[in-house]
């Protein structure tokens, strides 16, 4: 072994230092961790890689099926869940019967929506006590409405116009007429043996099946008690008669009680037999009106005097009157009807026409005759005979 001096040991003490310390720059430290990095990274890349192709791989393995049962094993499962399920409907059964669950579900349901809490038999007993109180409320005010409407309707019967001119003066007047047709009026309008007429009145009107052989004995009977009350002799129609007079009464007060019973409906039935009965009306007033102007319109044309206008043919004055019937027409149906300014204009221009039709028959006749070349007595020279002459003549030379 070498000697050591002091200076080997001073250069070995440095050389165990720098053994343990990096003298490294700083610029060669980053370059490193770089590197460094770059490689963790590539690490992972390849461990994702493996993943996602782990991942891929489709998997080719099967669950293990179950034992399959033997068939005492099968009958004994079935009968078990038979006798579960009957043990779980035993007390449906018992409380509805052969009934289905689902009928019931809607009760249920709305016995579950009404109440809070769970649902109890005291908390089902309060629900249809709820609806029978309901129930009873709805039946009561319905029996308000009826009778309010009731009211209405009479209200309105006795006001209404169609019911007294439709039924009440029909009625009226038909009763008028029966008790006419056997009692006695004085001259002050007074009933001559009025009770006996009142009675023999009453028997006519409140029998249903009347007929002429109850009526004739009542008839005699109702002479004699007029007597009796009077002391005058009555004047006694014929049967027939007073049977038209009750029959007619009958439909008359049958009509009434009809009419008052359902008058709703009944002036419903009005209300459409007066539109149709308007409709038809107006119809028919449509055709007589369209029936007169045709009439008018054949006359306009037949008097049309022509021969003031002898230079307009029969054709044109034809096809003109069927131009303005067609034009009338569409104004009467609404189709087509001109602004007023519009009929203004042809006001204007009719008279015109009717102010100078007799000086254009007078120059159209002017017209045809000079142009014949007949002067007919014109002053001045033919221009075809008149000549220029300037300077000198040189026929004469």
């Amino acid at each position: 072994m070498p000697p050591t001096t002091i200076e080997d040991e001073a250069l070995n003490f440095f050389n165990d230092i720098d053994a343990g310390i990096n003298l490294d720059k700083p610029g060669d430290k980053k370059e490193d961790k770089k590197e460094d990095k770059k490689e963790e990274k590539k690490e992972e890349k390849k461990e994702e890689k493996k993943e996602e192709k782990k991942e891929e791989l489709p998997s080719f393995t099967r669950d293990k099926k179950p034992a399959k049962e033997t068939k005492d094993e099968s009958v004994a499962n079935l009968r078990k869940q038979r006798d579960e399920e009957r043990e779980r409907n035993k007390v449906f059964t018992e409380v509805f019967g052969e009934e289905k669950p689902e009928v019931v579900k809607p009760l249920y349901e709305y016995i579950k929506e009404t109440i809070d809490g769970p649902i109890t038999p005291e908390a089902v007993v309060t629900v249809i006590q709820k609806l029978k109180d309901a129930e009873a409320t709805i039946t009561k005010l319905n029996e308000d409405i009826q009778a309010k409407e009731k009211v209405v309707t009479e209200l309105d019967v006795r006001h209404s116009t169609e019911f007294k001119e439709n039924f009440e003066k029909p009625y009226k007047d038909a009763a008028d007429s029966l008790f006419l047709e056997f009692a006695t009026i004085a001259a002050d309008k007074s009933i001559i043996a009025p009770k006996s007429s009142k009675e023999f009145y009453e028997f006519l009107t409140s029998q249903e099946d009347i007929t002429a052989l109850d009526v004739k004995p009542k008839l005699l009977e109702f002479a004699k008690k007029f007597k009796a009350e009077s002391g005058e002799e009555v004047i006694v129609p014929s049967v027939t008669d007073l049977m038209k007079s009750v029959r007619e009464f009958k439909q008359k007060r049958l009509a009434l009680q009809e009419a008052y019973t359902n008058w709703k409906t009944k002036k419903e039935e009005l209300s459409k037999k007066q539109l149709a009965d308007q409709q038809a009306q107006q119809d028919l007033q449509s055709r007589a009106n369209k029936k007169l102007r045709v009439e008018l319109a054949t006359k306009g044309f037949r008097e049309f005097d022509v021969d003031t206008i002898p230079f307009v043919d029969d054709k044109t004055v034809e096809s003109l009157f069927k131009e303005e019937y067609q034009e009338g027409e569409k104004i009467f149906s609404g189709e087509q009807v001109p602004e007023y300014d519009v009929l203004i204009q042809r006001g204007v221009k009719a008279r015109l026409w009717d102010k100078y039709a007799k000086e254009l028959k007078e120059l159209k006749d002017f017209k045809e005759a000079h142009d014949k070349g007949n002067r007919n007595h014109l002053k001045g020279s033919s221009r075809a005979a008149a000549t220029v002459t300037t300077g000198k003549d040189w026929l004469a030379d």
